[in-house]
């Protein structure tokens, strides 16, 4: 089992912080249709700095998933490449991060 994280760090210069929240929708829309289209695990979309502590505004979004596989273009929806494009206008910083998940049973399987 993994877990993907995707962050958004906002382009803060000229922006006001509400559109954390707009950028928030944008990427629920985005694992929204990837959960509908592609069998992807149900996302957590959290915001960071905006109403909370923090030196940079934040989106992030989580999900669990059996495997990494990779996303081939020809898979990814429509409504995906429209809604990135327009969050994209608001972001400086966009990465994603794969973590294995550390499982009882991969450490029984490592450990005894």
């Amino acid at each position: 089992m993994f877990l993907v994280r995707r962050t958004a760090v906002l382009n803060t210069i000229g922006l006001p912080s509400s559109e954390a929240w707009k950028a928030a929708n944008l990427l629920s829309k985005v694992c929204n249709a990837y959960e509908d289209n592609n069998d992807r695990g149900k996302a957590v979309v959290y915001i960071g700095g905006a109403s909370t502590p923090g030196d940079e505004i934040i989106v992030c979004a989580e999900w669990y998933t059996d495997s990494i596989e990779y996303n081939d273009i020809t898979s990814v929806p429509k409504t995906v490449i429209q809604d990135n494009t327009e969050l994209s206008q608001l972001v400086k910083k966009y990465t994603i991060e794969f973590f294995e998940v550390a499982t009882e049973e991969k450490l029984a399987a490592r450990f005894g």
